[in-house]
């Protein structure tokens, strides 16, 4: 059978290791997370990068259809195309659109940076979770080994008495 200080360095010693193994699995737990989200945040990125394209293509397509209908109109009004207010009211739509899309993609390029300075953000934040579960780990031992020591230490001070 084992003796009451026999009996506190096994607590001790058990309470250690599940401390020990409460931090380390802390630090995984949260790195995991943390790298899942950054995940996330570079898909997010992605996603806006895409939508960029599919935004200035759809602005394109309107420019498109508005530059034949006013063609059309000047057409049908029966004056010249070429020359003078047609030529002008089509080349400020065509700046206008130019202007446009370096606006969506400056808007997209905005979010999609974010995201990734989001992700990258993340990712360190996991490497330094991991770190804090080591420490945590380090931490446990260390205090465990101190917590024994004094055990041992009032049993030897206990038996010079």
């Amino acid at each position: 059978m084992a003796t009451p200080v026999e009996w506190a360095i096994i607590m001790a010693a058990t309470s250690t290791a599940v401390s020990a193994y409460s931090a380390r699995q802390a630090g995984k737990a949260e790195e995991s997370r943390l790298k899942y989200n950054a995940a996330v945040a570079q898909r997010d990125a992605e996603a806006k990068e895409q939508a960029k394209v599919v935004e200035q293509n759809k602005k394109r397509k309107e420019t498109r259809q508005l530059l034949a209908k006013q063609r059309a109109a000047i057409a049908a009004g029966g004056v010249v195309g070429t020359e003078g207010t047609p030529v002008t009211v089509q080349e400020v739509t065509a700046e206008d659109e130019t202007f446009d899309l370096l606006m969506i993609g400056h808007e997209f390029d905005v979010a999609a940076s974010r995201d990734r300075s989001r992700a990258t953000g993340l990712r360190q934040q996991a490497r330094e979770a991991r770190a804090e579960g080591r420490r945590g780990v380090g931490t446990a031992l260390f205090s465990g080994a101190a917590d024994i020591a004094a055990i041992k230490f009032q049993q030897n001070r206990a038996k010079k008495r």
